[in-house]
């Protein structure tokens, strides 16, 4: 008669192989979630840009109008605004680089340049006006300010044809503040 020894299976006899890393299939099903959420965010992601840009030229709007009026009041000089409807930019006599031209009537060199947003002409309540063209605001030494050339209504508007957000501006011609609205 034969004898069966009781064999018992412990951690040590087993040796347990673990792979590392992901098969193929897993890194395709990663890869396509991950393109999904991408086509999902993407055009979120533009008009946010596209709403940004017209913000971040409505400030620069903002700061090259008050800064022209103080510095008119501050030194009795005048200061000059310029914003070019065709090149969609804004320029300024404060800004290094400028000049005023009396023969046209328009601020030349450095300017400010976003090819996201549409400057265009407008009335005092935003709507759209001129889209050709260029219009100087020119801030007297007393604050004061008019169309270097023309007296018509002060405003102008920054818009963007893929997003609904646009602001307009509103220059007192007395005493030459520039408001900001938004549309």
């Amino acid at each position: 008669m034969m004898k069966i020894h009781n064999a018992r299976l412990t951690h040590t006899n087993i040796h347990w192989h673990r792979q590392f890393g992901f098969t193929l299939v897993e890194l395709m099903v990663v890869l396509a979630i991950i393109g999904i959420l991408l086509l999902v965010a993407m055009p979120s992601y533009g008009t946010m840009r596209d709403k940004q840009a017209v913000t971040a030229a409505a400030e620069v709007m903002q700061s090259a109008l008050t800064a022209a009026r103080m510095r008119a009041l501050s030194t009795g000089e005048e200061s000059y605004v310029t914003i070019n409807f065709a090149a969609d930019s804004v320029t300024s006599t404060l800004w290094d680089g400028t000049t005023y031209d009396v023969a046209t009537g328009q601020v030349t060199g450095a300017e400010y340049l976003n090819p996201r947003v549409d400057w265009v002409d407008c009335n005092a309540s935003g709507s759209v006006g001129s889209t050709t063209g260029f219009k100087t605001f020119k801030f007297r030494g007393r604050g004061t300010v008019g169309r270097a050339g023309v007296s018509n209504t002060y405003s102008i508007r920054v818009q963007s044809g893929t997003v609904t957000t646009a602001y307009y501006f509103v220059v007192n011609s007395i005493t030459g503040k520039a408001e900001r609205h938004a549309l």
